[in-house]
């Protein structure tokens, strides 16, 4: 899988989108909740995209973990993001 495309009203939970072939995504507004170790092991995940109505994101530091060709995250602003990622990755506000 290397891309998708959300409905309307979405909930993420655990382990998503763990260890797919996903390059590049846009998380959907309207979300609010992302859960932990959604994208972990996804290897070939570069960029990453969250929406301005992300408020919470219960990763315990291990949302990107094995996501090693991470180079860019793109926030929101307002929100902090609290996990851990390598040191390359781009963080991008907007």
């Amino acid at each position: 899988m290397q891309y998708i495309e959300f409905p309307e009203s979405i909930k993420i939970e655990n382990w998503h989108f763990c260890y797919t072939g996903l390059k590049n995504i846009e998380l959907p507004e309207g979300l609010i909740y992302l859960g932990g170790e959604v994208f972990m092991g996804a290897m070939d995940l570069e960029e990453v995209k969250f929406p301005k109505s992300l408020q919470y994101i219960d990763a315990e530091g291990y949302l990107f973990d094995e996501c090693i060709k991470l180079n860019k995250i793109k926030l929101p602003e307002s929100f902090h993001l609290d996990i851990k990622y390598e040191s390359g990755v781009i963080i991008e506000y907007y």
